[in-house]
């Protein structure tokens, strides 16, 4: 598992109306997942952020409601490596996470994937929000009975400035390409990531320790 601290520095004059934006990019993601900044950084020029990435991997389901444009949102349940979750509902409640079997999970999981499979009576189509350390970083939306929703993130982050406000702003995966990457080693306890503007293009520059 990894544990890192990310030290982020606006080494810029300016940084009115913008902010940094951090994502983690799942594997073997689908055209229509939706992404969503794991970290929104708004600091001003000249200040450090701090977070860290424990790799703690959780997941909750979304749901129609019974409302116009109302959502019903599952507890968030963190899981380990290898654990399947079911989405069940009973009585015609809302659907929540039920633990899986461990045979059903090494039928459908790689050990170091975790996975939520679709399985509520009478059917309803979910969406599954999988979170990183309490923060979401990918939506799956429309998950039909009897499938899986399996997720797995690379050990890298990526690193871009962008306008305000961009709270709850949805990407799509193709926005990897536009990214400043920064891989992480296995050992890699500390990363000092610099964020500076050169001839009016932004730049990011990290740091590994």
């Amino acid at each position: 598992m990894i544990r890192c601290e990310f030290r982020v520095h606006m080494a810029c004059t300016d940084m009115e109306g913008r902010q940094v934006l951090v994502f983690l990019r799942p594997v073997a993601p689908s055209a229509d997942f939706r992404v969503h900044a794991w970290q929104q950084l708004s600091a001003s020029a000249g200040a450090t952020e701090r977070f860290c990435l424990e790799t703690r991997v959780g997941a909750c389901l979304l749901t129609a409601g019974s409302g116009e444009g109302q959502q019903i949102v599952s507890p968030l349940q963190t899981m380990l490596p290898g654990e399947l979750y079911h989405a069940v509902s009973a009585n015609g409640l809302s659907p929540r996470l039920q633990r899986a079997s461990s045979a059903d999970a090494v039928a459908r999981l790689t050990p170091a994937q975790v996975g939520v499979r679709n399985l509520t009576q009478p059917y309803q189509s979910v969406t599954c929000v999988w979170h990183v350390d309490g923060s979401p970083v990918v939506s799956v939306p429309a998950v039909d009975w009897g499938m899986t929703s399996s997720f797995e993130f690379h050990p890298e982050l990526y690193f871009m400035v962008a306008a305000r406000p961009l709270l709850g702003v949805d990407f799509s995966v193709q926005l990897f390409s536009d990214l400043t990457r920064v891989p992480l080693a296995p050992d890699t306890s500390q990363v000092q990531v610099e964020v500076s503007r050169q001839q009016g293009g932004w730049q990011v520059q990290a740091t590994t320790a």
